[in-house]
């Protein structure tokens, strides 16, 4: 068996179809004992181990350890879904029967059960920015052929800090290579930090709504952690320029276009303002290379 690091592959190149050249003997690892006597497990060639992971966070975490499939064509992201990118969003549930997203990869995991037709139409409204199909209807999403990991946390346009640091934690189970939280946060518990540590030890980048917080005049103070991985995400308006409505006590890292963003709705379409949609297309150009931010 061996181990193929994703680590090994300049950031610039990831997503290009590259073999991976660097091969690491992988130490005999007792969780990976499941694994190989799973009878389901088929391999095309020699048997591989295929991580998303580096080799330290693998042995800190065995149990998020998954196999893959090696082709000699391709560079497997995190995931093997036909060497689609996964993404995260962590959001409300998206509307899985939308036109527009009725062929889209999408598998949901619910953290809240009380949700409403608001967050369906704000995780819908998001995933279409990121993923709407190119047919011969509607608006066209700024990737093709993702694999969306919907984690639904939203209950009436709240979210609690337990089910937040939860759903960030089933992303890194879920190896996914980029997390969008389109939700303003003010605080963070301990929990939750732990949960974005977590993610930045799967190399795992989290873009966060900043907040369209310019308005809230009775807001003392708001949490912005330093982390490596968390990127707050601005508004910008169409004369390219921070919108007045961006978060007053909370400088975002990045400003990303936010204002008239025409979107799937629950069941058609609407134009929408927010961070939240300048954090979706952030998170789409992050995947295609594009995205420029500094910490």
């Amino acid at each position: 068996f061996y181990y193929y690091s994703i680590s090994t592959i300049e950031k610039n190149d990831r997503n290009k179809k590259k073999q991976i050249k660097k091969r690491i003997n992988l130490r005999v690892i007792s969780s990976l004992s499941s694994y190989i006597s799973d009878s389901s497990v088929r391999f095309d060639k020699e048997p591989v181990f295929f991580i998303g992971h580096s080799f330290e966070f693998a042995v800190k975490h065995p149990e998020l350890l998954r196999y893959y499939q090696f082709s000699d064509n391709y560079v497997l992201s995190k995931n093997r879904e036909q060497n689609r990118f996964k993404i995260g969003i962590i959001d409300g549930p998206i509307n899985l029967k939308h036109p527009e997203l009725e062929d889209v990869l999408i598998e949901q995991s619910f953290f809240v059960n009380d949700y409403t037709e608001n967050d369906i139409e704000h995780a819908t409204s998001v995933a279409g920015v990121i993923s709407a199909k190119n047919n011969s209807i509607g608006i066209k999403g700024i990737l093709e052929d993702v694999f969306i990991i919907n984690a639904v946390v939203l209950s009436n346009s709240r979210v609690e800090q337990v089910d937040l640091a939860n759903a960030i934690r089933h992303c890194v189970e879920k190896s996914v290579d980029v997390i969008n939280i389109s939700i303003e946060i003010y605080e963070f518990s301990d929990d939750l930090l732990e949960a974005i540590d977590l993610a930045n030890e799967a190399e795992i980048q989290i873009f966060m709504a900043n907040g369209n917080g310019g308005f809230r005049k009775k807001l003392r103070s708001i949490e912005k952690p330093n982390k490596e991985n968390l990127i707050f995400v601005g508004m910008l308006d169409r004369n390219d320029e921070e919108s007045s409505s961006n978060m007053e006590f909370r400088k975002a890292d990045i400003f990303e276009l936010g204002e008239n963003i025409i979107s799937l709705s629950n069941e058609s379409y609407k134009v929408y303002n927010g961070t939240s949609y300048s954090c979706a297309i952030t998170t789409s150009k992050y995947i295609k290379k594009e995205a420029k931010y500094e910490k």
